[in-house]
């Protein structure tokens, strides 16, 4: 990355850096490159430096000349000129420090040694830079490459005014006892006054081949062998020829993805300010919240004491943006960043109030289920809460209790509440909270209800031949059932002894070989919160069953007066029949308005005839009766204690299909409204009665089916 704040390209001036008297002019355009170094020790963390290369070449002028005893391994002592700090270690202006002739700079030891080493290195015991630390000479050669002298020593010099001066120390040397023509380097080390900054530039010497740093070590540590360090290179061929350049910067965190704040924004809520994603990873980080001037956040306004990552919103926010300034430390110090605003801020509003109680609905007995409304509410609410609770009766009243589980809408009563009574409370909430809890009226006492009682027999319907699926409707019960349970059974064609079908205990059942000849039954048991039911049965046996041998055979039975199912079984082939009588669903509601047959209606009819035919349609209803003398008569309060049998009274009006020509000879279907002309068929039992009639006006048996008018 190009980074010409550090080092400006060719003819630049760096600002506030250097003097007229020493200038450094970068003459390339520089390509900084953040370099492999290798950093560890428990401050490089807290101070961390971005290592970065580049390339670039320098003048300079009025440097001062250091004095050494021993040209080899010698140090010279030089005095700050302002405060620096080096991972954390800050030496004051005044400080003495230490120059060696093998390419380092001492903070806090006076070492001449000169065998270098991997960092951290033991010799140094406190902060220490090695630009170049090898075994170097700086003592003066002639005839190598020129006879007046080639150069060697090391200077310094102090540039630019505070707090951005500049300390520059510069090494021209080789390699002790090398060979002539001797390679060579000069080294320079510039230490910025406030940023604490790092630089050194390589450059070549006189012509003489330049030294690469394969026998060198390049980096900074805090000192000894335990300390932070961060090391560019060790005996590696790293130094790229002349005007290649190393720097170590100090570095504060910096933001890469900022902060956030979440939360609602009305007076008396909590907003939470995230951290954001910084690099490097600070050590902590400070927070200061902010009110804008309405949605004008150009200058906010301090919150004084609002310094934690949760702010609540008060009164004076109404109406104003709010925001937050996030800070992350190490070391070198801290770097501010700001979340997006939010708000504006709106007036604190209230939880709901309630005002008008939440009212029960069901029946006060075990296994019914009770429902509870909302009530009604102020501060539009939008999410309620439940609890059921029961009250046992005591000498004082009674103690309530809350039910445990019962949270929801609805309850199903329980045996345990039986005696008390039972009420529900609710509360209510919204953005602002939650309200009290308000209670129903109770309902109870809660009873054990009576067990339920059949008030209108079951129905089978579906066809009598092998394979068919026969459907049991359970008919009409008190005390209102929760559940039921199911038997079918295979009886003789005429007289007593019904046998429990293996298996056959649901609602529906599929004819086999085993029931031919036979007629059918079912029984069917309704349970509540009171038990379970005496079983109640069909009035007639449906059936019976027929092989699957061609003919006819439609459900219905004999028996209490009732006529048996028609159906052409066995008829000769040129018998008209009808077969396969069907009304899917058995049990529907009569439409409203139209004609009988309709596209739309309550049910949808089918049946097969074996040639083209009109199918003509009487309904007849299904009655309680008591059987006198022989005969099905309706029920008087003189006959109540005769036998019970069904009744079967024709209706006034019928209806044919189809209304033009004549049905196929094929399986045919259509609706029926259950409707009579104009007039609907009210919620009872009836029985549909199908006859054909061909173009030769011969006629079928009469074929019937029994349905359902629900309410």
């Amino acid at each position: 990355m190009s980074d010409t704040s550090v080092f400006p390209a060719a003819g630049a001036a760096r600002s506030g850096h250097w003097s007229d008297t020493r200038t450094f002019q970068w003459l390339l355009a520089l390509l900084l490159v953040l370099a492999a170094a290798s950093a560890s020790g428990a401050r490089a963390a807290t101070y961390p430096y971005a290592t970065h290369t580049g390339t670039g070449s320098v003048t300079y002028s009025a440097s001062t000349p250091l004095s050494f005893s021993n040209t080899d391994d010698g140090t010279a002592a030089i005095t700050l000129p302002f405060a620096f700090t080096i991972f954390g270690h800050t030496y004051a202006a005044g400080a003495t420090v230490h120059v060696s002739t093998n390419g380092v700079l001492e903070f806090a030891d006076n070492s001449n040694e000169w065998t270098n080493a991997p960092l951290p290195a033991s010799p140094f015991t406190g902060p220490a830079i090695m630009p170049y630390w090898d075994d170097l000479d700086v003592t003066t050669t002639y005839n190598d490459p020129v006879p007046s002298g080639d150069g060697e020593g090391v200077s310094w010099g102090v540039f630019n005014s505070a707090p951005n001066r500049l300390l520059a120390i510069q090494w021209s040397a080789y390699r002790h006892n090398a060979a002539a023509p001797r390679a060579r380097i000069g080294v320079l080390l510039t230490l910025e006054e406030t940023s604490n900054r790092i630089d050194i530039l390589y450059t070549q010497q006189l012509g003489a081949a330049m030294l690469d740093g394969s026998s060198a070590t390049i980096g900074i540590q805090e000192g000894g062998s335990g300390g932070a360090y961060v090391q560019y290179s060790y005996d590696t061929s790293s130094v790229q020829g002349t005007g290649f350049y190393v720097n170590f910067v100090p570095q504060t965190p910096s933001n890469t993805s900022p902060p956030s704040i979440t939360g609602t924004t009305t007076v008396g809520q909590t907003l939470t300010v995230s951290n954001g994603s910084w690099s490097p990873t600070p050590d902590s980080y400070t927070y200061q919240w902010q009110r804008c001037a309405g949605t004008n956040c150009a200058s906010p306004t301090t919150i004084n004491g609002a310094t934690s990552t949760t702010y609540k919103l008060v009164s004076a926010d109404v109406n104003n943006e709010i925001l937050a300034v996030v800070t992350a430390h190490n070391g070198w110090g801290g770097m501010p960043r700001s979340a997006t605003a939010v708000g504006p801020v709106m007036p604190a509003s209230t939880p709901p109030t309630s005002t008008g109680a939440p009212v029960i609905s069901g029946y006060p007995m075990v296994g019914a289920t009770l429902s509870t409304t909302n009530g009604a509410w102020s501060g539009a609410p939008t999410a309620f809460q439940y609890q059921w609770v029961h009250c046992m009766p005591t000498s004082g009243g009674c103690a309530p209790s809350p039910i445990a589980g019962a949270t929801g809408q609805t309850y199903v009563v329980s045996a345990s509440d039986v005696g008390g009574t039972v009420y529900c409370l609710v509360k209510a909430g919204n953005a602002d909270g939650w309200s009290g809890w308000v209670a129903s009226s109770a309902i109870g006492p809660i009873v054990v209800p009576d067990v339920p009682e059949n008030d209108e027999p079951p129905v089978i319907t579906g066809s009598t031949r092998v394979g068919a699926t026969l459907t049991l409707d359970v008919g009409e019960w008190t005390n209102s059932p929760d559940s039921y349970a199911y038997q079918w059974l295979r009886c003789p064609a005429v007289g007593r002894g019904c046998t429990s079908i293996a298996g056959a205990t649901g609602a529906t059942y599929v004819t086999t070989t085993a029931d031919v000849g036979s007629t059918l039954t079912a029984t069917v048991t309704a349970h509540n919160g009171g038990g379970w039911s005496d079983p109640a049965e069909p009035e007639d046996r449906f059936g019976p069953i027929a092989a699957n041998t061609g003919g006819g055979g439609g459900g219905g039975g004999g028996g209490g007066g009732g006529g048996g199912g028609g159906g052409g079984g066995g008829s000769k082939p040129s018998a008209l029949t009808i077969r396969s009588l069907t009304l899917a669903p058995s049990a529907f509601r009569a439409a409203g308005g139209g004609a009988s047959i309709a596209t739309k209606g309550g049910t949808r009819v089918t049946f097969l005839v074996n040639r083209a035919a009109y199918l003509g349609f009487t309904v007849e209803a299904v009655l309680p009766g008591r059987l006198v003398r022989g005969r099905c008569v309706p029920v008087k309060a003189s006959n109540r204690t005769a036998r019970s049998c069904t009744r079967y009274a024709l209706l006034h009006g019928g209806f044919g299909y189809p209304k033009s020509g004549y049905a196929p000879a094929s399986r045919t279907s259509f609706h029926f409204t259950g409707r009579l002309g104009k007039r609907a068929l009210t919620p009872g039992r009836y029985r549909l009665v199908a006859v054909a009639e061909d173009a030769n006006h011969a006629h079928s048996a009469a074929l019937r089916v029994n349905f359902r008018i629900n309410r």
